[in-house]
């Protein structure tokens, strides 16, 4: 029999009455997440009334909820002193340097050996956040990955961690050893991740999968491979070497995604660099991030990756066609020095991202030394970060607050010269929290890629930010009101202000209805301009009336707006696009 400890009793409040008993108490309760407090209600821990509720049950002004908290079952999990280097330690947290070959923590077929096992001999106390048998894990690298990996020593911690990780506020690099020479000496990779279709425990470039962006550039080309740097802005299980095989540059030595094995290497080599400057937390309850500025720790994270490489290659001088190609570890030394210099030179409290011995990302194509400043920029995104808690925390309907999964701020570059606006997340779009994610966004994309952007390289929102409400069990979505709408317009308006696109495409009349508050039918309001402020609007249908109307010419009515769009933008027309969906 379990006993409880941490009791906790509330009563609700009549201005926090009609909302979701789990999204009152992540707000109230800071020490849980919202998977946690599910847990809680599944498991009897947390009653309302004296009596067992549900997580998605609506609260009452009155009411007394009761939050009891179990003792954790003993778990047969064992300290091991095992080396681990340590990168940087102090109370919240730790950054270790986890060797290639060592699984993060225990699973199936594996109780021993692992980083945890070395962590509980290393750290008094790790969050249990995670669970039993991950305690302090925040995130994880495969197997045959090594490199910087951050543990948490306390709940709190783990929970501010682990918010920046999900708003990709983290910044992740990665070097890998590939097969085969690059045809370029940079590019982006921007396909979505998901299931294989037949090997399930493998992951594949598919269709329906979540969207994933890798970023690369060519370190040093040799005999046996090339050595690139990769920076992810998305977390997908196995997310660099799905892609780098996509492309058809496996990291050697990948047995499940690529099963190339050079004579000069038998694994690949992977290392993870994290900017610790993006780690921490702030007083302000809304957004719980602080940008710290710890150079000195940056500089010695870089420099342990940049050390490893250094050895690996030096292993690798003794083959012959190794030899002549020294540049490389002159390479590595210029970008240790860089990294070092950067240092000394940065003064700002949010740095940008490390420039390494020249730009190793490039940012988006297009920079000119017109640009505003980097001050400049930099406080842009701040804004729109803020902005951005700001619409996660918004409860002004409560009705929507207590049926949302989560709310759909937007996704897309925030600098984007064309923007696209809908009305509301449908179903699809509340789970996963991204606009445009089902048959209706695969459509958008493709219409976006057809015109020769990626769907990273737009923004995409809507107008209305939370799935609006259906009676429980009805199938389908709903049309948002134009009272919900109004209420969210001045969120939109924000976003408008900050992005500052050159063209906006409103997808469908309820979109129109949402920013101008036009009722005309949409066959009378697309294909012309409107305008927003100062800005340009094009009207056209809905992906979604396309894949209920397959005929040719309402394609190509769709098609002609953006071709108007195209022009607007002063962006080339190919023939191709000229005729597209043209009847012969």
């Amino acid at each position: 029999m379990m006993e409880e400890n941490n009791i906790d009793q509330i009563v609700v409040a009549p201005s926090d009455a009609k909302q979701r008993l789990d999204l009152f108490l992540v707000a109230k309760v800071d020490r849980f997440s919202r998977t946690r407090i599910q847990m809680l209600i599944q498991s009897g821990g947390i009653r309302v009334n004296g009596t067992a509720c549900r997580a998605k049950q609506i609260i009452r002004a009155g009411d007394k909820i009761t939050i009891s908290e179990p003792e954790p079952e003993p778990v047969d999990l064992r300290a091991e002193d095992i080396a681990l280097p340590i990168l940087f330690e102090d109370e919240h947290l730790l950054v270790v340097d986890k060797p290639a070959g060592m699984t993060v923590h225990p699973g199936a077929g594996v109780k021993s050996g692992t980083l945890v096992n070395a962590l509980l001999h290393h750290a008094e106390n790790l969050s249990g956040i995670g669970g039993e048998l991950r305690p302090g894990v925040v995130h994880r690298l495969d197997k045959e990955t090594s490199g910087c990996l951050v543990v948490a020593k306390h709940d709190l911690a783990h929970l501010r961690l682990s918010n920046q990780f999900a708003r990709r506020k983290v910044q992740k690099f990665y070097l890998a050893l590939c097969a085969g020479k690059f045809p370029v000496p940079a590019g982006e990779i921007v396909k979505p991740i998901g299931r294989h279709p037949v090997h399930r425990q493998k992951m594949a470039v598919v269709d329906r999968g979540r969207p994933a962006q890798t970023k690369f550039e060519v370190i040093q080309e040799t005999s046996c491979g090339t050595l690139v740097l990769c920076q992810i802005f998305t977390g997908r299980t196995h997310q660099i070497r799905v892609h780098l095989q996509s492309i058809g540059h496996p990291v050697i030595g990948d047995k499940v995604y690529g099963n190339v094995v050079d004579r000069c290497c038998t694994h690949g080599v992977w290392d993870f660099f994290i900017r610790s400057q993006k780690i921490g937390w702030n007083s302000k309850p809304i957004y719980q991030t602080i940008f710290s500025r710890v150079a000195s720790i940056k500089t010695r994270l870089f420099e342990q990756g940049l050390n490893l490489v250094v050895e690996m290659l030096r292993g690798l001088e003794e083959g012959p066609d190794l030899r002549a190609d020294r540049r490389v570890l002159q390479r590595i030394e210029e970008l240790e020095k860089s990294v070092r210099d950067s240092d000394a030179a940065e003064e700002s409290p949010v740095p940008e991202a490390p420039q390494i011995g020249g730009p190793i990302i490039t940012e988006a194509a297009g920079e000119t030394a017109d640009e505003p400043p980097k001050q400049e920029k930099r406080a842009r995104a701040e804004e729109f970060e803020e902005l951005r808690m700001q619409v996660l925390a918004c409860t002004k309907c409560p009705h929507l607050v207590a049926f949302r999964h989560s709310v759909v701020f937007g996704v897309g570059d925030p600098k984007a010269e064309l923007m696209f606006v809908g009305e509301a997340p449908g179903a699809d779009e509340d789970m996963q929290g991204e606009p445009f994610v089902g048959r209706a966004g695969a459509l958008l994309t493709r219409i976006i890629e057809t015109m020769g952007f990626q769907r990273s390289g737009v923004y995409i929102a809507n107008v209305l930010k939370c799935r609006p409400d259906i009676p429980s069990g009805t199938p389908g979505n709903r049309q948002p009101t134009p009272a919900e709408m109004q209420t969210c317009l001045p969120y939109l308006r924000q976003q408008i202000e900050l992005i500052q696109p050159q063209v906006i495409v409103a997808l469908g009349g309820t979109a129109m209805r949402g920013l101008f508050g036009k009722v005309e039918p949409m066959k009378d309001m697309r294909g012309r301009w409107h305008s927003f402020g100062s800005i340009p609007v094009m009207a056209t249908f809905h992906p979604s009336y396309l894949l209920r109307n397959q005929a040719l010419s309402e394609k190509r009515k769709v098609w002609e707006d953006m071709l108007q769009v195209l022009e607007r933008l002063v962006h080339p027309i190919n023939e191709r696009q000229k005729n597209y969906f043209l009847t012969r």
